[in-house]
């Protein structure tokens, strides 16, 4: 808003030289679990060289239903004894404050700016920042520049009160909160210019709660009411973003985060919300994403390229037999060893991990897992528990309710352990490289489907020595996002040139073992190039320890694939069951 020839243009219309202008949007997220976001209608400044211009907005109607009612609540506005008595106080601030470092100050009679919900009356100042040349500022002296306006402007009446200090000392008194961020300075310094608006009509967002904030102007002549309902009419694009109040359910819910890691919550709202959407039979609003777009984000979460690792404990006890495939059971596990666990484990980990996640190369692709905020993460949450239940049925019928609950919640346990246990989790060593053992969970359910035996005592161990050092080779490759986050893992304790020595000692004894319990090429040949690549890593230096995300999708691709072509290799030909 600028321009001196507004002087002359009529009350209730804007300056001739302001262009359409409606409000602020910001937008500021110092955390990937909270943000601070709103849409202010108020101007701190604008410095264009030396030329300052600033904003006196005072005065709230709601806008009208007609253009009738519309023009008649800002006429209304415009002859309220009480509202011109609350943009003159913010004029005098202006004109005071400005005064002070400021030369050539000029403002606009007083019109009716309309936003979208509400309107205002607003004066637009224009004035020229003392001492400075008339050439455009650039650099430090604009900075300069701003740092002066900050200073003489902020805060404003709006947010502050006049006189000031007087006001200040009030407002502390009086308000049971603390503000944050609200009504501060938001704005920008560039290379030749700058803007700040007022952080007002805003809102935190952390986690699952919101908090919403939003002000009137309170003098003489101010009715309770009518300021506690143009707070409410002020803050309408917000609150009606938001549903209504929750149930006395919720609200316990959401006074318990250990409650929330249960994932109580989350099937009592998904319950809710699907009852709510087969009462209306449309969506509801403001739930764009379509249920084939969300079973898509589910999949990325449940990371398919490391399917491998459960598929192949499954079918670790069923080698060699061929009857199997023709028993419905046998292909619930297979299929419940895929998406289902794996969504269910991966999640949590997500959970766990959404700031480290952020700087993971390995994260982002739709093998290997994605990188989200944990608001996005948790809309994954229903379908995560949902696609247990049939699983877990099928289990009850074939192996017992008591065992099938028994064997769940030992899974539940065991990943919450590793991700969000105090000091036994995958931040903290050594359990770190053991907690993934839980995996070995598979094994037993695969038993108990199929009516197997348990695997040999050399199997057990073969597969213990798997999960162990590809947990601790994981982390040599993370081990720069992990130090930054605060991880005290192994990987971490040790630095890099350590971890590689402890795994390769790891490699050489499970080389050694596998050579003294099989007879079998494929798993002595896995053992071996294993120890061979850990040697070319260490050969190759900390750079091959840290790769480009293309070579890591690269390296994971040939993995994969020998990977699923030792699975079939170990199946088909028993390794396990064949001992030297």
């Amino acid at each position: 808003p600028t321009g001196p020839a507004a002087l002359t243009r009529a009350p209730s219309s804007p300056p001739h030289a302001a262009p359409p202008r409606h409000a602020y949007l910001f937008l500021l997220q110092p955390h990937p679990d909270s943000a601070f976001l709103g849409c202010s209608p108020e101007q701190l400044f604008r410095l264009d060289g030396r030329r300052l211009t600033t904003d006196a907005l005072a005065g709230t109607r709601p806008r009208g239903a007609t253009e009738e009612e519309d023009a008649a609540l800002a006429a209304e506005l415009l002859a309220s004894d009480k509202e011109l008595r609350e943009v003159h106080a913010v004029r005098d601030f202006l004109k005071r404050v400005l005064e002070q470092d400021c030369e050539s100050i000029s403002h606009s009679a007083p019109y009716v700016l309309q936003l979208r919900h509400v309107q205002h009356i607003a004066m637009q100042f224009t004035a020229q920042l003392a001492g400075m040349p008339d050439a455009p500022a650039r650099g430090a002296p604009l900075l300069a520049a701003a740092a002066r306006a900050m200073r003489l402007l902020h805060p404003t009446p709006a947010v502050c009160g006049v006189p000031t200090t007087a006001a200040r000392e009030a407002i502390r008194r009086a308000e049971p909160f603390d503000r944050g961020l609200y009504a501060g300075p938001f704005g920008y310094v560039s290379a030749g210019s700058c803007e700040f608006c007022v952080a007002i009509r805003s809102a935190l967002l952390e986690g699952a709660q919101a908090h919403l904030y939003g002000g009137a102007g309170v003098l003489r002549g101010s009715d309770a009411d009518a300021e506690w309902a143009e707070v409410h009419f002020k803050m309408r694009p917000f609150s009606s973003l938001f549903p209504g109040a929750p149930s006395w359910v919720g609200r316990v819910l959401l006074r318990h985060r250990w409650l929330r890691h249960l994932f109580v919550e989350e099937v009592l709202l998904f319950c809710s919300a699907a009852w709510q959407t087969v009462r209306r039979r449309r969506p509801p609003p403001g739930r764009a994403l379509s249920p084939l777009r969300a079973l898509a984000f589910a999949t990325k979460i449940s990371r398919p390229y490391f399917w491998l690792v459960t598929l192949w404990l499954y079918l670790l006890p069923t080698a060699q037999k061929y009857h199997l495939w023709s028993t419905g059971f046998f292909w619930v596990g297979l299929v419940y060893c895929t998406f289902p666990l794996n969504l269910l484990c991966y999640l949590m980990n997500d959970l766990a991990d959404v700031e480290v996640d952020v700087d993971n190369p390995r994260k982002g692709g739709v093998l290997y897992g994605v990188v989200a905020h944990s608001a996005a993460l948790r809309t994954a949450v229903p379908w995560a528990v949902l696609v247990q239940l049939p699983f877990l049925a099928a289990f009850a019928a074939s192996w017992g309710t008591a065992v099938t609950l028994g064997w769940f919640v030992a899974v539940i346990a065991v990943n919450w352990v590793y991700n969000f246990g105090p000091r036994l989790s995958s931040r903290y060593a050594p359990l770190d490289l053991f907690c993934p053992c839980g995996y070995m969970l598979v094994i037993p359910l695969s038993c108990a489907l199929n009516g197997l035996p348990s695997p040999s005592v050399q199997a057990w161990t073969h597969t213990l020595f798997f999960v162990v050092r590809s947990q601790l080779w994981l982390q040599t490759f993370d081990i720069p996002t992990d130090r930054r986050s605060g991880r005290r893992n192994t990987a971490v304790l040790l630095g890099l040139g350590r971890s590689q020595v402890l795994l390769g000692a790891l490699l050489t004894l499970e080389l050694a073992f596998v050579c003294a319990s099989f007879s079998d090429w494929g798993l002595i040949s896995f053992s071996a190039v294993s120890l061979a690549l850990l040697g070319l890593q260490a050969y190759l230096g900390p750079q091959a320890a840290m790769p480009s995300p293309r070579a890591v999708g690269t390296v994971f691709a040939v993995l994969g694939l020998g990977g699923y072509a030792m699975l079939m290799h170990v199946w088909v030909m028993g390794s396990f069951l064949t001992s030297s």
